[in-house]
C-alpha cells in the first residue's frame, strides 16, 4: 500500500470516528464527523438555537448537505463537536490564517446551558489553538443582545475591540448588531486578575423580603438564594450601579422605579474567587406597596420570606453576612459599609467597615 492510500484510509476513519482534540472531566471536544450529520441538522434547523446568528426560522438545511460541508474541512477550518458524558449537547468552530483563529460556540442542548460547560469548553479550545495549534490571536463576535455570552467572553479574557451598530439583516429582514472581541496569547497567558463588578438590591416589605433562588448560574455551581434582583454591569453602567439594579430588575420581573422607595446602597463587598476579584454593590429598598402577585422572574424562581426564615435558605457567604450584619446593626444608621471576605484559620471570615468621609 502506498504512502496516498495510507492517507486516504486514514482521512476516511477520521471522517467517521473524529478526533479528540482537548478532554477534561465529564467535557470533550472532538472534530465533527459525518455520523454527526444527525445532531447538527436538528440544532441547525432549530431557530430558537439558531436566532442569535441570525436565522430564527433555522437554516432549513438537510443531512446531505451538512456530510458535503464536514468533508470539505481541513485542519485550519473545523467543526467541532462538544460532547458532555459522551453525549453530543453542542458544536464549536475555528478557522485558522495567518497564526489568527476565529472561533464560534453554540451550546445546542438547553438543558446544558447556564451551567458553565460554554465557558470550559471555551478554555479547552483556546488552550488547543495557543499550544497545539500555536496561534497567537484568537477572535469571534456575538450579537449584541446575547449578554450572557458577552459576560463569558469577557470573563475569560477576550477584550471589546468594536461594535457594529445595525450592521447586517436577520433572516427575517430585522438590523442586527454585533460585537468583535480578541484574545492574545501574551495577555491569556499573563493570567491577568479578572474583575467582576455586580451588583443586587434586597426589597423589603413590612417583616418579608421578596428574594430569587438562582439557578444555574455562572457563578454560582448549585442554586443559591438571592436578592430580589441584579447581576453584571453594562459597559455604560460602570460607575453607576444603581442603574445595574434598576435595570435588571424591571428586564427581569418589570419592577419599574417608582414602586420602590429609600433605596439606599448599604455593602461594597471584595471577595476573591479563584483569581477573580468580585465587587458586588448590596442595595436595600422598599416596596411603596406590596405587589398584589408575586413578580415573576426569567433568572429562576421569586419568593416572599419572613425576615426570621431568612437565614434557613442556601445563600452566598458574601450575601448572608452582609444581610446579617445590616438587621444587626446597617438597618439602623446610614452608613455605606466596605466589607471585604478573607481566610482566617482554614475558613472564609467577613470584615465590615464604615466607609467615611476623610
Amino acid at each position: 500500500m502506498d504512502d496516498n492510500s495510507i492517507n486516504s484510509e486514514n482521512a476516511a476513519i477520521q471522517m467517521k470516528a473524529g478526533i479528540y482534540i482537548a478532554i477534561k472531566d465529564n467535557l470533550a471536544l472532538r472534530t465533527a464527523t459525518i455520523l454527526d450529520a444527525k445532531h447538527l441538522c436538528k440544532w441547525w434547523n432549530d431557530g430558537k438555537v439558531m436566532e442569535h446568528a441570525g436565522f430564527p426560522k433555522g437554516l432549513n438545511t438537510n443531512e446531505d448537505e451538512i456530510i458535503e460541508h464536514i468533508k470539505n474541512e481541513n485542519d485550519n477550518h473545523r467543526r467541532i463537536i462538544i460532547e458532555i458524558d459522551s453525549s453530543c449537547v453542542g458544536e464549536m468552530s475555528f478557522r485558522i490564517k495567518n497564526d489568527i483563529a476565529e472561533i464560534g460556540i453554540k451550546i445546542c442542548d438547553f438543558s446544558y446551558q447556564e451551567k458553565g460547560y460554554g465557558t470550559k469548553a471555551i478554555k479547552l479550545l483556546i488552550e488547543y489553538l495557543f499550544h497545539k495549534r500555536k496561534v497567537q490571536k484568537i477572535i469571534l463576535d456575538t450579537n449584541l443582545k446575547n449578554t450572557r455570552a458577552q459576560h463569558v467572553y469577557e470573563k475569560i479574557g477576550f477584550k471589546k475591540v468594536k461594535v457594529n451598530y445595525n450592521a447586517w439583516q436577520d433572516q427575517v429582514g430585522v438590523l442586527q448588531s454585533f460585537v468583535d472581541y480578541e484574545l492574545l496569547k501574551e495577555n491569556y497567558e499573563r493570567k491577568e486578575t479578572v474583575l467582576r463588578n455586580l451588583a443586587t438590591i434586597y426589597l423589603k416589605y413590612d417583616n418579608q423580603i421578596l428574594m430569587l433562588k438562582r439557578i444555574g448560574s455562572r457563578i454560582f455551581d448549585n442554586p443559591m438564594w438571592i436578592g430580589t434582583g441584579g447581576g453584571h454591569f453594562e459597559q455604560d453602567e460602570l460607575n453607576h450601579p444603581l442603574q445595574c439594579v434598576l435595570r435588571e430588575i424591571k428586564e427581569e420581573m418589570g419592577i419599574e422605579e417608582n414602586e420602590i422607595q429609600d433605596i439606599s446602597l448599604k455593602y461594597i463587598a471584595l471577595c476573591n474567587i479563584k483569581g477573580e476579584v468580585r465587587q458586588i454593590y448590596y442595595y436595600f429598598g422598599e416596596f411603596k406597596e406590596k405587589p398584589r402577585i408575586t413578580p415573576v422572574s426569567n433568572e429562576g424562581e421569586l419568593q416572599w420570606v419572613d425576615i426570621d426564615q431568612l437565614f434557613h435558605l442556601e445563600m452566598p457567604f458574601t450575601a448572608s453576612e452582609c444581610l446579617k450584619h445590616y438587621f444587626a446593626e446597617g438597618e439602623y444608621n446610614n452608613y455605606t459599609y466596605v466589607a471585604a471576605v478573607t481566610n482566617k484559620e482554614g475558613k472564609a471570615a467577613m470584615y465590615f467597615t464604615e466607609l467615611l468621609e476623610y
